[in-house]
């Protein structure tokens, strides 16, 4: 019976799982961690390619196959399970972060506790000003933002995510929000039309989370935000230099790296 091991040389080179026949390199075609554009990306296909090989190795263990020595490690009972995102009817739930959650997510427990804190401190304080997780790029803004809403999911009714690197993608993200919530205007050939319906649908209804993330040119994500606050929404961005108009940019949360 062959023996299944890992190497993990280091964050920024290309993690391997291993057998005695094949060699698989994670991430996926063996790309350094340190080279992809998203470094969260980059991890969280780590954490699948882990789960994955686990997964394996348990599906070809004899079913007779004697259970190892105390002394030897063995393979978990129960391993963490990443699935599919599922996508339910607006009358229900909206749900679309495009991720799956990471299970080997750990740490930043006081930035999760101080986000959930400012976005629930009484309506004037928490719809007034939007909380930011800002810092350099690659520290883990994206899964912070992602654990957050896997991990509160059961205060909202919808859960919203929005790409804003670009104005395309806020276009883009704004449309596919306009079909999730069967509005009339999701195929208007006007898309100015459909991101209106959404702000408007935003702001007639609560119980909503909306992340816009990569929102780095905040003057132009500022006209996709909504009016009101009816909801709560959380950025992520590599800075806060600039204030986007009518809106406050304060208390913000900032990662730095250790």
């Amino acid at each position: 019976m062959f023996q299944r091991t890992w190497s993990t040389p280091g964050v920024f080179l290309p993690w391997f799982s291993v057998t005695r026949r094949t060699a698989r390199a994670l991430p996926k075609d063996g790309k350094p961690v340190s080279t992809w554009p998203d470094i969260d990306e980059a991890l969280l296909n780590v954490a699948e390619g882990v789960q994955k090989a686990v997964e394996d190795l348990r599906k070809k263990r004899p079913a007779n196959a004697s259970r190892p020595a105390v002394t030897q490690p063995e393979v978990p009972e129960k391993t963490p399970v990443i699935s599919r995102v599922k996508k339910v009817a607006a009358s229900s739930q909206v749900w679309n972060i495009p991720y799956r959650r990471n299970p080997f997510f750990t740490g930043r427990e006081s930035i999760l506790t101080r986000l959930h804190t400012i976005l629930h401190a009484g309506k004037a304080a928490a719809l007034s000003q939007p909380p930011a997780i800002s810092g350099l790029g690659g520290i883990g803004k994206t899964q912070a933002a992602m654990e957050y809403a896997y991990r509160y999911r059961d205060e909202y009714q919808h859960v919203l995510w929005v790409q804003a690197n670009t104005r395309e993608t806020l276009t883009s993200s704004y449309v596919t929000l306009a079909g999730l919530l069967n509005l009339p205007e999701q195929g208007a050939q006007d898309q100015s039309l459909t991101i209106q319906a959404v702000k408007n649908w935003l702001e007639q209804h609560d119980r909503w989370l909306l992340i816009f993330d990569n929102a780095d040119d905040l003057s132009m994500v500022d006209e996709f935000v909504p009016a009101g606050r009816s909801g709560h929404i959380l950025f992520t961005t590599r800075t806060l230099s600039a204030a986007p108009r009518n809106h406050a940019w304060t208390g913000c949360t900032t990662f730095r790296r250790a």
